[in-house]
């Protein structure tokens, strides 16, 4: 069985030159073609005449997965899924701490050709001190002797490959394997 998986904070949709492009977003998704892609800061501006989680999911043929995190009256804001397998169990979860942007994570169960993918994907909090206490109950939801694929995807916000919490994650996952650059 062969799945292929990414993750990617897409800013709103701003790019590093300060434009708003969800055309350029969805270029990106559609080279990736993997069967599931995290998406962090997603808000729900419209583009083309639908919510722009709602256009992306069209566009690529996929199920969309909304997991809000601010809910304003002038559009909502947090994570999503995006995946071409059947959708078994949706659940969100809030990381929120006291005083800090909201947070969150979908904790989503998937039928990859007949085997349960249990799928975690979240976008942490900026200080190491909300990280600490947002990983606990990430953790939790993976259970070590459990048969089922289980993957926690998202921005981790950690930029340190010892940080702490890369460290609990290791643990728990193994070491990720390093991939080469191939970009030349």
């Amino acid at each position: 069985m062969r799945i292929s998986l990414a993750t990617y904070n897409i800013h709103r949709c701003v790019g590093q030159d300060g434009r708003y492009d969800p055309d350029r977003i969805l270029r990106v998704l559609k080279e990736l073609q993997a069967n599931v892609i995290a998406l962090q800061e997603v808000d729900s501006r419209e583009h083309r005449g639908l919510e722009l989680l709602h256009c992306l999911a069209n566009e690529l043929g996929y199920i969309p997965i909304a997991g809000p995190t601010l809910l304003r009256h002038d559009g909502h804001y947090g994570n999503a899924i995006l995946t071409n397998l059947d959708v078994i169990r949706v659940a969100r979860l809030d990381l929120s701490v006291a005083g800090r942007e909201p947070r969150g994570a979908l904790d989503v169960d998937l039928d990859c050709h007949g085997q349960a993918l249990h799928v975690v994907a979240t976008h942490l909090g900026l200080w190491p001190a909300d990280r600490r206490i947002q990983i606990q109950p990430l953790l939790k939801l993976f259970k070590p002797q459990s048969r089922n694929l289980g993957v926690l995807m998202g921005d981790l916000n950690e930029w340190l490959l010892w940080g702490r919490q890369i460290r609990r994650l290791q643990r728990l996952f193994g070491k990720a394997r390093a991939i080469p650059d191939v970009s030349g």
